[in-house]
Formats: C-alpha cells, structure tokens, sequence
C-alpha cells in the first residue's frame, strides 16, 4: 500500500473543490469498500461554494493492480489584501506539523511499526486566469510553499478558455516560473556546484498541464461540464489534461513525489528542528551555569 496525501491551493473561486469533486467522482469505482472518510460530514454532498474551512476526503484505491490510500485536503481560497499572508501561513503550519508528527514518532523509545504516512506529498496550486500571467500572490504562494512541498500548479477553470488562450499562458507562465523566477516547482532542476549526480523526473511539463471538470452530464453518462453549445469531458484528452493529473498523481510520479517528500523536504524540517533544539539546549545550560568570579 503506497500513501498520496495531496493538498489543494489556490485563490478563491480556482476551482479547487470542483477538481476534489471531479477527481472522487472519476475514482468512485476504484474505491475499496468501505475506506472512503469525510473529516466533515456529507462534505461532497453539499452545494458548491467557497470552503470556509480546510477539509479532507480519503479512500483507498486500487488501480491497474496497484493500491493507494489517497488523501485530499481542501483548503479556503485566498483573498487579497493582508488575509493572504495569513491564510499561507496557516497552510504553510499544516504541512509543517505532518512532518513533525513523523519527528515525533522517530524520536520515541518504541516506534509505532503501523504509523501513517500524513506528510503532504503534492500541492496542487490553481492558477486564475483572471489575471494576466502570474500575480505578485501567485509569486509569494509558489516562492514559501514551494520550499516545503512539491508544488503543481495548473491553470484553473481552463475549460472556459480558448486552446489559443490556454497555450498562451501555459507558455508564458513557464517562462516566468522557470527561466525568471527560478521558482521551486516541482520538474524544475536546481544545479549545485557540489552535487556530482543530478536526477532528472521524465515528466516534461507537470506544472500547468491541468484542467478542472464539474459535474456528471447524466444525457450522455460523461463527467464534464454542460454549455448550451457542448459537453466538455474531462475524460477526453483533446477537451483538457485531467486525466493526465490523475495519472501523474496516482501512476507515473506516485511513489517519486513521495520518496522526494521524505528525503529532501522532510529532512530539511528534521535537520533544521534538531538544530534548533540543540541551541536551545545549549543555550539553557549556559543560563544554568553559575557564573564563578576569580
């Protein structure tokens, strides 16, 4: 059993709990009996509107033989203004407090051997196509939660784009992020002068390669979304990407996104947290020491 624990960011009104909705809908037949939790009640159920709380859905699923206690973690859209800071900072102190739940167990006498994996091993970051390319928000979003978790930004409500429109700010949002920014996004390679070996994921464009579907268009039994003048299926690879997403998440880069959660961000936090620890050690026995005049 492999563990996906995936985190949903983004501005209010991106899209995020329409995509959780999709994704549970798209996997509803994958489900093993009986595993699929709701930390609120009838969450799913409920109206479309924005999340005023963070929530999660998990289940575990088998597919292609293989299976995944899969995890998503809907948060509250960001606003403007100040709130910002503080709707990241709370997030930022989620992620961080599923790594420390681990440090917690690693430093007891006797472990759990059935501990659970809780790290958050992917964000999902919606982009909003409202504004024209990246926004100052969308800049500080990727730049703090890119340093803890591996970000996949992907444009939000891109069905009601044109092809045109959505290949434009594909290919100026990967100029930004990775030729200007050097924004750590997950696929993006940092160099360092002292690393000999540099591995590469195959994956050639992860970071804004995915579309949003909403509901079941019963008529013709697709999931997509209903216009007047069509039906866009989030199953058809030439309406969007959301079958890619699905399986860049739950195939091709599952165990890739873990492994790089556990040995570069979460050792980072432990690294960084017994550090501190030891200064403050150190520093509470020099407080403690007498001091002797000669």
């Amino acid at each position: 059993m492999s563990y996906l624990n995936v985190i949903l960011v983004g501005p209010t009104s991106s899209g995020k709990t329409a995509f959780m909705r999709t994704l549970c809908e798209r996997m509803k037949h994958n489900i093993i009996q009986g595993t699929f939790r709701e930390s609120k009640p009838m969450v799913l159920k409920e109206p479309i509107r924005p999340t005023e709380e963070l929530y999660s859905v998990s289940m575990h699923i088998e597919e292609h033989g293989q299976r995944t206690a899969l995890t998503l973690v809907d948060t509250p859209g960001f606003t403007t203004g100040f709130s910002v800071d503080h709707q990241l900072r709370y997030i930022a102190k989620y992620i961080d407090h599923q790594f420390e739940l681990t440090l917690a167990e690693e430093t007891k006498i006797r472990r759990d051997s059935k501990a659970l994996d809780t790290h958050i091993h992917a964000c999902i970051y919606f982009i909003d196509t409202k504004v024209s390319g990246l926004s100052d928000v969308d800049r500080y979003v990727i730049k703090l939660l890119g340093s803890r978790v591996n970000v996949l930004p992907v444009i939000g409500k891109a069905d009601t784009l044109t092809q045109v429109q959505r290949e434009n700010i594909k290919s100026g949002f990967r100029k930004e992020v990775f030729d200007v920014l050097h924004a750590p996004v997950y696929g993006y390679i940092e160099v360092d002068d002292e690393d000999e070996d540099i591995e590469e994921d195959g994956d050639e464009d992860n970071s804004a390669n995915s579309e949003k579907m909403v509901f079941r268009e019963k008529a013709q039994s697709v999931l997509g979304r209903r216009y007047p003048w069509a039906v866009v299926e989030c199953g058809n690879p030439d309406h969007c990407d959301f079958e890619k997403l699905k399986m860049f998440l739950l195939g091709s880069h599952r165990d890739m996104l873990r492994v790089d959660t556990f040995e570069r961000f979460y050792e980072k936090y432990r690294s960084a947290q017994l550090l501190n620890r030891r200064a403050d050690q150190i520093l509470n026995l020099k407080t403690r020491t007498p001091h002797v005049s000669t």
